[in-house]
């Protein structure tokens, strides 16, 4: 997902290092100024980031099977979001500073 909001940012110019930062900036450009996607893709992601800081962080975190299965879906279901996004723009490619279909 972290990867999906990054290949967003840089049809606006923009990158991010952390994952906070990327949602940062994803949150000002595609949903509150442009609402081309929504709290709950916002929200989607901050559950998945708090699942995957869990398990990175957490001594002995064992996520139930829920947890993986929705972790998963909003995962999925995300990044194709952005793949419909990018593919209804007719954007095949991007370079930064170029633009090519």
């Amino acid at each position: 997902m972290f990867h999906a909001i990054r290949s967003l940012l840089a049809l606006e110019r923009e990158d991010a290092k952390t994952h906070a930062g990327a949602l940062a900036l994803f949150s000002k450009h595609f949903v509150v100024s442009a609402e081309k996607f929504s709290k709950k893709d916002v929200a989607d992601v901050m559950y998945v980031q708090s699942m995957r800081s869990k398990g990175d962080y957490v001594d002995y975190y064992l996520p139930t099977p829920e947890e993986v299965r929705r972790t998963i879906e909003l995962a999925k279901s995300f990044v194709k979001k952005v793949q419909l996004y990018l593919a209804a723009n007719d954007i095949k490619f991007v370079i930064w500073g170029k633009y090519d279909n």
